[in-house]
C-alpha cells in the first residue's frame, strides 16, 4: 500500500501586498566599535570596583589602639607639641617615646571631636557621651573608607591604556576590596581562628 502524495501548495503572491523588509546584515566588529563598546561597559566595571572598595572599607573599629592614638592626639593638641615621653603606660611611664604618627593622631582627634560635637543632645546623662563617641567613631570609619575610595579612583586612572578596564578593576578589587582589614588576619591567630591548627 502506498500513500498518496499530497501536491505541494504554492503560495499565491498578492501583487498589492506590501513587500517584507529584508533583515539587515549585522555590522561587522571594527576596532572603533569594539573600543566604544568597551568604553561603555568600563563605566559599570569601574563603578562596581569603587563600590566594593568603599563597602569593604567601611568596617567596624575592632582594635583598641585607636583610643590611645586619639588620646595622644588630644594631648598633642592640648600641649601644642608632639609627645616625647610615654604617658599611657604603667611600666614605661616617663620613658622616651618616638611618636612618629603624631600628625595622623592630631588629625584623627580633631575629626573625632568635630563629629562628636554634632551628636544630638538627650535627657539621659549617660547617653550623650556614648552617642558622641559613636558619631566620632563613625566619622573616622567614613574618613578611612573615603581615603580608600580615592585610592581606588587613583589606581583606576593611572592604568596603562588598553582595550578595557576589567583587568585593572580586578587588581583594584583585590588590593582594596577583597582584604578590607589586613589586621583581621593577624587577630585570628590571637583568638585561635580557623587558620590555627588544633595541635
Amino acid at each position: 500500500m502506498t500513500e498518496t502524495e499530497k501536491p505541494e501548495t504554492v503560495p499565491v503572491l498578492d501583487p498589492e501586498a506590501p513587500e517584507q523588509p529584508e533583515t539587515p546584515e549585522p555590522e561587522p566588529w571594527t576596532e572603533e566599535r569594539a573600543t566604544e563598546w568597551n568604553r561603555y561597559y568600563d563605566r559599570y566595571v569601574a563603578l562596581g570596583a569603587l563600590l566594593l572598595a568603599f563597602i569593604a572599607s567601611a568596617n567596624v573599629i575592632s582594635h583598641a589602639s585607636i583610643w590611645s592614638q586619639l588620646q595622644a592626639g588630644r594631648v598633642t593638641l592640648a600641649t601644642g607639641v608632639p609627645l616625647t615621653t610615654d604617658a599611657f603606660s604603667y611600666t614605661e611611664e616617663g620613658q622616651r617615646w618616638v611618636n612618629i604618627p603624631w600628625l595622623f593622631e592630631v588629625g584623627n582627634a580633631l575629626l573625632f571631636k568635630g563629629a562628636a560635637e554634632l551628636a544630638p543632645a538627650t535627657d539621659d546623662p549617660v547617653a550623650p557621651e556614648a552617642r558622641a563617641e559613636q558619631f566620632g567613631a563613625g566619622a573616622l570609619v567614613a574618613l578611612g573608607a573615603i581615603v580608600r575610595l580615592l585610592t581606588a579612583v587613583l589606581l583606576l586612572k593611572i592604568r596603562r591604556p588598553g582595550p578595557g578596564l576589567w583587568w585593572t578593576a580586578i587588581c583594584v578589587v583585590l588590593a582594596l576590596g577583597a582584604v578590607p582589614n589586613p589586621t583581621a588576619f593577624t587577630s585570628w591567630r590571637d583568638v585561635g581562628g580557623p587558620w590555627e591548627s588544633s595541635c
